[in-house]
């Protein structure tokens, strides 16, 4: 919030920030035993606890404004909560909804998180309304971790009709390899599709074969197509999935090392989670520890970034191999920097966009992609050090 003049007051600083229940708001030109002298506090029900009332009214016009949009946003969370306890504690919700698209065919084996979001949607619409299915689906993680488990474990196993008798799925059979034969200077790789017999040959150079692994689904499914491709004659296309060879593990450990050199003096956290979805998650922060957070908070952050690079569904553990293909995209406030309010606004900060995009490719690629984004948003900081708060100022105006 810019700095108001009021005659009788001198000058006001005002800054709001979360510090435990509801949302407190204090002046940073007054200090009081080394911290900001408080002047309001915005409870969660939008109720505002003045401590200096003789504020200007300009300023407290700006306060209101955030408590009623932060009396919106908590109701928002209450009636989340109100779900979970009438209806999500009473039932295991998400079996529930998992059985009913299973049953009802809704979705099948082979279908993406991305595709399976739209079932579990319209079925969470029409069992608990459309605001209700709505908050869920962009708020409540569990929730969607949850059923999506669910629905994949119901696919893989069996589901249960409406009399509670269990019916097995005609679940898709992997392409599997049946034989490979010596054939003069080739080596021919014979496969199958159980589903309806199929036979196909994958005919390559002695030695040449070793770049696809015939224990690893991925490279056998690559296979299938080769040999579709190329319908009998030599296969030339080697594997350029070779980086992929590379562990989750060690790709981590390799993408972490790099980043930091980008931003030796700050945060940067890179590691193997399965909290929704198997995922590489990357957590920046402009500062090193809570010392240079506002309030000790990590969220107040004026560069915070998170990021997840999404990895196949039935990776277990970081010691698999990387997919040949992976997906980043922000999450949070990735993709900008916070900086100080536009003039006349009631808002705590504006935001400088940092040309963050979405990004599909290789893991060589998206390791490259992300060194490249995190330099240019090194780029953006330095541009704007004189836009930031005088508070984000003092902690980290000086880092870079």
């Amino acid at each position: 919030m810019k700095k108001l003049n009021e005659k009788k007051r001198g000058t006001y600083d005002i800054g709001m920030g979360h510090l435990g229940n509801g949302i407190t708001v204090w002046d940073r030109s007054r200090e009081k035993n080394g911290d900001y002298i408080t002047v309001a506090h915005i409870g969660d029900d939008g109720k505002i606890t003045w401590y200096d009332k003789k504020l200007p009214s300009k300023i407290k016009i700006n306060i209101g404004k955030t408590a009623m949009q932060h009396k919106k946003e908590m109701a928002k969370e209450s009636m989340v909560r109100e779900i979970i306890k009438k209806e999500l504690n009473e039932v295991n919700y998400s079996d529930r909804l998992a059985r009913t698209l299973v049953n009802s065919k809704l979705v099948k084996k082979g279908m993406s998180e991305k595709e399976l979001f739209g079932p579990i949607f319209k079925q969470a619409k029409k069992d608990l309304g459309d605001k209700k299915a709505k908050y869920l689906m962009g708020h409540d993680h569990d929730f969607l971790s949850d059923t999506l488990q669910a629905i994949s474990n119901l696919i893989e196993a069996y589901t249960h009709s409406g009399d509670d008798k269990l019916v097995s799925l005609n679940v898709r059979k992997p392409i599997i390899v049946v034989d490979e034969r010596h054939v003069g200077k080739f080596i021919i790789i014979m496969m199958q599709d159980p589903k309806d017999s199929t036979m196909r040959s994958a005919i390559f150079k002695r030695g040449k074969e070793s770049k696809y692994n015939r224990n690893k689904q991925s490279d056998i499914n690559t296979l299938w197509k080769l040999a579709t491709k190329y319908k009998g004659k030599e296969i030339t296309e080697l594997n350029e999935a070779t980086f992929n060879e590379v562990s989750i593990k060690d790709w981590i450990k390799d993408l972490d090392k790099r980043l930091k050199s980008v931003f030796p003096k700050s945060a940067v956290i890179v590691k193997f989670s399965r909290n929704i979805t198997p995922a590489v998650t990357i957590i920046f922060t402009m500062g090193k520890d809570k010392s240079e957070y506002p309030n000790g908070i990590w969220q107040n952050d004026p560069a915070g970034q998170s990021f997840l690079i999404f990895l196949d569904r039935d990776i277990k553990s970081d010691e698999e191999d990387m997919p040949e293909k992976v997906t980043i995209d922000a999450t949070g406030r990735g993709g900008s920097i916070l900086v100080k309010p536009e003039e006349g606004s009631y808002m705590v900060y504006s935001s400088v966009k940092t040309g963050w995009r979405k990004k599909t490719g290789s893991p060589s690629k998206i390791a490259n992609y992300t060194e490249d984004y995190f330099k240019k948003l090194k780029q953006v900081w330095k541009a704007n050090i004189k836009n930031l708060t005088p508070e984000h100022y003092k902690l980290l105006g000086k880092k870079y």
